[in-house]
């Protein structure tokens, strides 16, 4: 499934937000994913929210391989004020996010946008396989750990632009953005939740937050 409309329609189906920050040496996994999707009305915004590594450099190196990447830098604001700019930047009907720790399956955009418009939904999320642990502190009780795949994964969400910008976007949280945004969502939206199939690969990152917290927890358990 190409998903391609003619030649002459500038404007992608499906924007892809990619917010980034230090993480140049990650990227490409990101990036390749999105090139290589089955369904291709697309196009990838990168929001570099200040990097001080060579984020540029790598992201000029792809654009040269695909005329559907846009990059946008801003001063370091936060993963939630980084979508927030890329909702804005984009230019399609829906909004698929993007962690540049992650990767798409290839099926990831075509899966989504099926599941969407068969269900008649304003805005889905889930669908994750994770590469690491399978667990992660509870971001509303942090002395215990739940399951990933039970928690909202911001680079899952997958809706219509117009959810976004009438919820007024993400809020400025250090963690738990996306689950804020979700939540706000299943007030005023069509919104659900869908484990399978799985199309979206989160990777255990180091220096993330979630893997910062679930250090934290861990040394609280050895004390």
């Amino acid at each position: 499934m190409s998903g391609r409309r003619d030649a002459g329609h500038n404007t992608p189906l499906i924007s892809v937000v990619l917010p980034t920050f230090d993480r140049a040496d990650l990227l490409p996994r990101s990036i390749a994913s999105v090139l290589v999707q089955t369904f291709t009305d697309w196009e990838l915004v990168v929001i570099d929210d200040g990097s001080t590594d060579n984020t540029a450099d790598v992201v000029a190196a792809w654009q040269q391989r695909s005329d559907r990447i846009r990059y946008v830098r801003q001063a370091n604001q936060g993963v939630g004020a980084a979508r927030n700019r890329g909702v804005a930047e984009a230019r399609g009907e829906y909004i698929a996010c993007l962690d540049s720790d992650d990767e798409y399956c290839p099926a990831h955009l075509e899966t989504r946008l099926a599941l969407l418009r068969r269900h008649e939904l304003d805005l889905i999320q889930g669908g994750v396989q994770v590469a690491g642990k399978q667990w992660v502190v509870d971001f509303f009780d942090p002395t215990k750990l739940i399951r990933i795949s039970e928690c909202v994964i911001g680079g899952t969400l997958f809706g219509k632009r117009t959810v976004f910008i009438e919820l007024g976007g993400f809020c400025d949280l250090n963690y738990g953005e996306d689950l804020d945004l979700w939540e706000r969502a299943q007030k005023s939206f069509q919104a659900k939740t869908f484990r399978e199939p799985l199309t979206y690969i989160l990777h255990e990152t180091p220096n993330s937050l979630r893997m910062v917290r679930f250090e934290e927890w861990a040394a609280r358990q050895s004390e």
